[in-house]
């Protein structure tokens, strides 16, 4: 027997059922993890107006009286890439924009994801051979990765406040809403 979203019916997991933004917009965990899918299209022109991906999108999530619109997009090679998308109720100022953000898919990526996580996964490994997370205090670990360089970070995370700042400028009353895929869904819970 599968879930099929009818009114009334448990879904069989509890992150089935969650929504996010306002509540008129109804978007929903799958909703986000289509936006994060959509990150992954190397051409520019798709999110344009009259492009495969804004098509599909609106074909996907424009539904009764809400729409939805890319709002924002930047180059594919860009790490920590950005895809904004916009939910609005027709005639109304209050919007969801959810910025979605592309995980590892070039060479690149994969090494500014390795340098992202690397020293947390000597630690881990470490610990195989001698349990120090065990033995050490955390504040010690904490101090160890903030020493750590984070040049990949700082670029990362400046971009991901410079296209929110510029978007909550144009949509005050917007709710926004990070998401992501692997290195992305790393950087939007971080």
């Amino acid at each position: 027997h599968a879930y099929n979203g009818s009114e009334g019916v448990e879904p069989p997991y509890p992150v089935c059922s969650l929504r996010w933004g306002h509540a008129r917009h109804h978007i929903s965990t799958i909703d986000l993890a289509i936006l994060s899918a959509y990150t992954y299209v190397v051409n520019s022109s798709a999110y344009e107006e009259g492009g495969e991906v804004c098509n599909a999108m609106q074909q996907t999530f424009s539904i009764g009286r809400v729409s939805a619109k890319i709002v924002h997009h930047q180059e594919y090679y860009k790490v920590g890439r950005i895809i904004a998308t916009r939910f609005v109720q027709q005639d109304e100022p209050l919007g969801t924009t959810v910025l979605a953000i592309k995980g590892s898919s070039t060479p690149y990526d994969f090494f500014v994801d390795a340098t992202l996580w690397a020293m947390i996964s000597v630690f881990q490994a470490m610990s195989i051979l001698v349990p120090i997370l065990d033995q050490m205090p955390n504040w010690v670990f904490a101090l160890v990765l903030y020493l750590f360089p984070h040049w990949h970070e700082r670029e990362i995370f400046e971009n991901i406040r410079d296209v929110h700042m510029k978007l909550t400028r144009l949509y005050p009353n917007d709710e926004f809403v990070l998401t992501g895929h692997s290195l992305g869904g790393g950087i939007a819970i971080a």
